[in-house]
């Protein structure tokens, strides 16, 4: 709806999965008036790697939360964030 339209979904993947885990979700999101944003957790997808690759379940993938709120906060700052989370994704949420 009308009131959605100035709200955007970060949305977060869970471990061993990517970004586009989301694209399924997105058609019926952005029709309710949502914006969707779909990222790479650090060594997932297409980001790069850190460290010694894989998942830290959380211990670290909360600093690519951090930074990707602070990026839409940002270049957005008239619109709300809301969290969307799966697994590795709702806790670093």
């Amino acid at each position: 709806g009308s009131s959605n339209r100035n709200t955007i979904l970060i949305m977060s993947h869970g471990a061993g999965r990517d970004r586009r885990a989301w694209l399924r979700h997105c058609p019926f999101l952005i029709e309710a008036g949502y914006s969707c944003l779909m990222f790479d957790f650090r060594n997932h997808g297409t980001s790069g790697s850190f460290s010694t690759g894989g998942t830290f379940l959380g211990w670290a993938e909360w600093e690519d939360m951090t930074s990707v709120a602070k990026w839409v906060k940002g270049n957005f700052p008239a619109m709300k964030a809301a969290f969307v989370g799966t697994s590795t994704g709702a806790v670093s949420s």
